[in-house]
């Protein structure tokens, strides 16, 4: 064996380079098929870049005792990334369809397993691109500041922080600050380079999945050598009766996320046979699917876009009777999909106008002034302070 290549791939990743240790140890893995501490390598490196299928397949002939050990651990980590890369893959969906607030939403709620989990770089790549489609290009860089070493040293995250120095987002047209809002990510990300990456393999048609063999492999630290970064082995505690504790609790996690998970698919579909609805004009229909979705999930990521599409539906179907409540229900919620909406300020400007509509006017002054203040650069912010001057105006006369 190349001793020499051997320990320059294990100083690449325990510099975190993954990428440049992936050259040298698929390379010296086709020459060295049998070698066991190639193989072991190359199984961690799948591990701790979030591929665990690919290290079981990796090692599969390997008998050492902490391989078996090893093994076992993983497989039980298995089921949950095979969730992770369903929902991955949900989110790809969304950016086909142009949904990329959702998708922003799903790929931020991957991220929170990092504690947990080694994820694949592409989920990170995933949440940046959405970030900068859906207007929020100036958290970019901080975000990349927090993400693991691995993740910065990719090639696919270079690439964006060269896209970031060298583009600038296309400034709104005064005249037309709406139509800005809603289309201009799409427009950018159709007119970029970045198309390329959401629909040529770095987000777009990577399909991850026991089935599908990943085509790039990506490295990790040798076990034997340094221990991993992330601690995602965590063995468990027999009980009197011949079952672990951790077994026990971890059946009835599982039957759990399982309950939860149906219920989440069935709101989720639900929400989107109302924005079907929506968009082909079936207001009434559409209200009605989204109250049904609310009903199944009332706090899930796309959540807030039922509600939104609720209080819009109702508004065109004229049906006022409790669209205060449903204003204030949005407003009231302290969940993050919620808060950091994308729909906040429109609400918060819909629900001026009919107060206004109803002749309280004071009561809609503090919602207007929210906009100015914490939505200055949006379209909202225009439509707010022609109000305002409107309100005053009349207070003259």
């Amino acid at each position: 064996m190349e001793i020499q290549s051997y320990n320059l791939a294990i100083q690449y990743l325990k510099a975190e380079q993954y990428e440049e240790a992936a050259l040298i140890l698929e390379k010296m893995i086709k020459e060295y098929p049998l070698c066991t501490d190639v193989s072991w390598a190359l199984g961690l490196l799948h591990v701790l870049s979030g591929f665990p299928q690919q290290a079981l397949k990796q090692w599969k002939n390997l008998q050492t005792a902490n391989y078996l050990t090893t093994r076992q651990m993983l497989e039980e980590k298995v089921p949950l990334y095979d969730e992770l890369y369903l929902n991955y893959n949900q989110a790809v969906q969304l950016i086909g369809a142009g949904e990329f607030h959702l998708a922003k939403n799903i790929f931020h709620d991957l991220l929170t397993f990092q504690v947990e989990l080694p994820l694949p770089v592409d989920f990170y790549h995933g949440y940046l691109l959405t970030q900068i489609v859906t207007g929020e290009k100036k958290d970019v860089a901080q975000e990349i500041n927090h993400m693991p070493l691995y993740v910065k040293n990719s090639s696919v995250i270079r690439e964006l922080e060269h896209w970031l120095e060298n583009h600038q987002l296309p400034e709104p047209d005064s005249t037309d600050q709406k139509s800005f809002k809603k289309g201009w990510s799409k427009r950018l990300i159709l007119g970029s380079s970045l198309v390329a990456s959401l629909l040529m393999g770095g987000v777009g048609l990577r399909v991850f999945s026991q089935q599908k063999e990943i085509s790039e492999a990506k490295p990790v630290f040798l076990y034997h050598e340094s221990p991993p970064k992330t601690e995602i082995f965590k063995k468990v505690t027999v009980g009197s009766k011949g079952h672990s504790e951790g077994q026990v609790k971890q059946q009835d996690s599982i039957n759990a996320n399982s309950r939860l998970e149906s219920s989440t698919k069935a709101s989720l579909s639900t929400y989107r046979e109302g924005l079907t609805a929506f968009r082909n004009r079936d207001y009434r229909a559409a209200a009605a699917q989204m109250e049904k979705s609310l009903s199944l999930e009332p706090n899930e990521y796309f959540s807030d876009d039922a509600m939104f599409f609720l209080i819009e539906s109702k508004q065109r179907l004229n049906e006022k009777g409790n669209i205060h409540f449903l204003y204030d229900h949005f407003f009231s919620q302290t969940s993050p999909h919620y808060v950091y909406s994308p729909y906040f300020d429109e609400l918060l400007l819909g629900k001026a106008k009919i107060l206004i509509d109803d002749g309280n006017t004071k009561d809609a002054l503090p919602f207007l002034e929210k906009i100015l203040t914490d939505y200055r650069q949006e379209w909202t912010a225009v439509e707010a302070t022609l109000m305002m001057n409107q309100i005053k105006a009349e207070d003259k006369s």
